[in-house]
């Protein structure tokens, strides 16, 4: 009986491991979500920026402002 009770005890012990690395790879994927949309949305606002810088340069190129 006392050697059933172990086994069961191990077996517990290794589900609560199973979960505990479930967990740590639901966080990595959450993590790794987060960062990829982060990055997404840093690229997006990069684009805007040179847009911007782009539709200024040609602004000013219409004004004379600056040379070519």
């Amino acid at each position: 009986m006392n050697n059933h009770l172990e086994m069961l005890e191990i077996l517990l012990l290794i589900k609560i491991k199973i979960v505990e690395i479930n967990l740590c790879l639901i966080c990595f994927t959450n993590m790794l979500s987060i960062s990829l949309f982060a990055e997404a949305k840093l690229d997006s606002n990069l684009s805007y920026i040179g847009r911007l810088q782009n539709r200024i340069r040609h602004w000013l190129m219409a004004s004379k402002l600056v040379e070519k």
